[in-house]
C-alpha cells in the first residue's frame, strides 16, 4: 500500500483483497466475514449452520443499532410484538391461577417468559429510540437565505 506522489493510491481490491458491502475494509480472499464489522462475504453463512446463527445475529444487531428505514422498525414490531402479547397473556394466566399450559414445569416456564417478554420489549425499545434519534430533524437555522 505504497505510493508516491506521481501515481494513485493502490486499491485493495485491485490487489485481490476482498472488499465488504458495509464498511468498505479489506480482508482476507479467503475469509467468511468481515473483519472489521463482522458482515457475511460469502454464501458460507448459508451454507454452515454456525455461520449462519452469527449472519443473522448480525443482520438483527443492525437492525437494533442502526435502523435507517421505517420498514425496518416496523418489521422489528411486526414480529416481536406478537411474541411479547403471547408472553404477557401467558404471565396474566399464571398470576391469576388459570394457567393456559400444564402446571408442570411452571417454575422454569415463567421465568424464561418474563425474561423473555422484557428481552423482546427491550429490543424494540431501543430500535425505536435509534430510528428515532438517526432522523434529520429541520429547522429554521439549517437553512441560510444569505449567500
Amino acid at each position: 500500500m505504497t505510493e508516491s506522489r506521481d501515481e494513485q493510491p493502490i486499491n485493495p481490491a485491485d490487489m485481490g483483497q476482498p472488499l465488504c458491502p458495509n464498511c468498505l475494509a479489506p480482508n482476507d480472499p479467503h475469509a467468511y466475514f468481515c473483519f472489521q464489522c463482522s458482515t457475511p462475504l460469502t454464501s458460507h453463512a448459508e451454507i454452515d449452520p454456525i455461520a449462519r446463527i452469527y449472519a443473522t445475529g448480525d443482520t438483527w444487531r443492525k437492525a437494533k443499532n442502526r435502523p435507517t428505514k421505517l420498514i425496518i422498525v416496523l418489521g422489528m414490531w411486526l414480529i416481536f410484538v406478537p411474541s411479547i402479547f403471547v408472553g404477557i397473556v401467558f404471565l396474566y394466566s399464571v398470576v391469576m391461577g388459570e394457567p393456559l399450559v400444564d402446571r408442570s414445569l411452571i417454575f422454569i416456564r415463567l421465568p424464561v417468559t418474563l425474561v423473555g417478554v422484557v428481552l423482546l420489549g427491550a429490543i424494540l425499545w431501543k430500535t425505536t429510540i435509534n430510528y428515532l434519534r438517526s432522523k434529520p430533524t429541520s429547522s429554521a437555522d439549517d437553512y441560510d437565505d444569505t449567500n
